[in-house]
């Protein structure tokens, strides 16, 4: 009887002793998720500026809502809507997709002419004039052609931008911008990022500041500048502006001796200025033009291709994402999301524009992640447009199918392609000496009181959070927004502890 007693009054014992070791654990399990959930609310209710924030934070390896602060609000999400650009093309693309710009001629080679116009196609790529393959391209193409012997062009230099819509300025960008780089146009033939650097210095054996610009002084710009020299230790002041629908910048400031500033200005009409950058290479290289550089738009019929002259590919998708997203660029994000509109839409949306179609395509992923569309509005791929509304849900729902894509080279290059706290990128600076340098991904976003930031972060002991936290509206600098949303990222980081 003793014996048949025995083996339950010892399970029973182990039972009570494996729920006395486990029960803590449970409880400390739940008392941190609960007091990370008050701490995070916390921060966001000590902070009141009259604005409004909206916060979700999703644990990846079972789907909770970790915080859920407004989550499905409609919020302007600024540059975060570039989380929704980059992972619809590399979902739809693919991280090896590239882009190829094509110079062809209208006519055959007699005596050394090219008899008819030489054309620039190009198909979108952003990077062209830029990148360190193609820095220097029209140069190396108009020598190429005097070294083939080519001393003359009967025709013009045209740009074909036909693969996009015409050139322009994405809906609702403030009319103000214009000037900035930030807010260049978009073309389906861009080069040097559509904008022109200019330097200004006021070395000492000059009488006046100086002034010289990029590429190669070009002539497509008008320089009006009332610059005055400082003594030396004086403040340097500057501003600038390009009149609008025009390419005449007017300078003004004060630069002190020994001192200079560069800084970029977009240009009007991308596509008539890659066709006059390169009429002028091909002056400089000794090949003589006949007519003008201009836009296929502005002839009366399009040109008809005789022969294909050279070509160059862009770097592959994965690297453009990485430079789009790392750096905020603009100008990327409306090239990739016109060139969904253009390669990636099917027939059901031909009717559209491109970029219509692209954001049409944004919208699906949006979908297929699980977002409710009802609840977004986009306008433009790069968030520079305050017409843009999107929910913290649908940026976490696309960040955790991103996290999970079933292409392992989409997945690495979508998460490689975020800035690093702390490293690189626009978070250089953010989390120097944070528990969550070196391990959030994120991307950020700011226009005028507005500040976002999504992405992924680990905590201490391995789990993983995808996150959004938006803030709308409030007044006065987007600094401190941009404090709270790193300390909300650190307790993530710092948890459990």
């Amino acid at each position: 009887m003793n014996d048949r007693l025995c083996l339950p009054l010892y399970a029973l014992c182990a039972g009570i002793l494996i729920a006395a070791c486990t029960a803590p654990d449970a409880h400390a399990q739940y008392s941190w998720a609960a007091q990370m959930r008050a701490e995070i609310q916390t921060v966001i209710d000590e902070h009141d500026s009259g604005g409004t924030w909206s916060a979700l934070v999703v644990n990846l390896e079972t789907g909770e809502a970790v915080v859920d602060h407004r989550g499905t609000a409609s919020m302007i999400p600024a540059s975060t809507v570039k989380v929704l650009t980059s992972a619809t093309a590399l979902d739809l693309l693919g991280p090896d997709f590239r882009y190829q710009t094509i110079l062809t001629s209208t006519g055959p080679v007699r005596d050394g002419c090219i008899t008819g116009d030489v054309i620039l196609h190009g198909s979108g790529d952003p990077s062209l004039g830029t990148a360190s393959a193609t820095a220097g391209l029209f140069s190396n193409w108009a020598q190429g052609l005097a070294q083939a012997g080519i001393r003359c062009i009967t025709g013009n230099v045209v740009g074909d931008d036909s693969r996009f819509d015409a050139p322009g300025m994405g809906p609702g960008w403030s009319w103000d911008d214009a000037s900035y780089a930030y807010a260049a146009q978009h073309s389906a033939l861009s080069y040097h990022g559509n904008v022109i650097d200019i330097a200004i210095g006021a070395p000492a054996r000059a009488e006046a500041p100086q002034v010289r610009w990029w590429p190669d002084s070009t002539s497509y710009v008008t320089i009006s500048q009332q610059l005055q020299r400082a003594p030396a230790g004086s403040a340097l002041s500057r501003s600038y502006r390009r009149l609008r629908g025009q390419n005449v910048v007017e300078l003004e400031g004060t630069i002190p001796t020994g001192r200079s500033t560069r800084f970029q200005v977009t240009v009007d009409n991308p596509t008539v200025f890659a066709a006059y950058l390169f009429n002028e290479a091909l002056q400089r290289a000794g090949v003589r033009v006949a007519g003008q550089a201009t836009s296929w738009r502005l002839l009366d019929t399009p040109p008809a291709v005789h022969d294909t002259l050279t070509s160059v590919y862009s770097p592959r998708l994965a690297r453009l994402v990485r430079e789009m997203n790392t750096e905020s660029n603009n100008l990327y994000a409306e090239q990739l999301v016109h060139t969904l509109g253009a390669v990636a839409h099917g027939d059901s949306l031909r009717a559209e524009s491109t970029r219509a179609r692209g954001v049409h395509l944004v919208r699906d992923l949006i979908v297929r992640a699980g977002g409710n569309p009802t609840r977004q509005r986009l306008v433009d791929g790069s968030g520079l447009s305050r017409y843009n509304l999107i929910s913290a849900q649908a940026l976490v729902r696309v960040l955790a199918y991103m996290h999970e894509h079933p292409n392992p080279d989409v997945r690495r290059a979508f998460l490689q392609s975020l800035p690093v706290g702390g490293e690189n990128g626009t978070l250089e600076y953010r989390y120097q000496r944070a528990a969550a340098r070196g391990n959030v991904r994120a991307k950020t976003g700011t226009l005028s009181n507005n500040s976002s930031l999504a992405g992924y972060v680990t905590s201490f002991e391995g789990t993983p959070f995808a996150f959004a936290l938006m803030a709308n509206n409030h007044v006065g600098s987007t600094r401190p927004l941009r404090a709270i949303q790193d300390q909300i990222v650190n307790i993530l980081a710092e948890y459990p502890r």
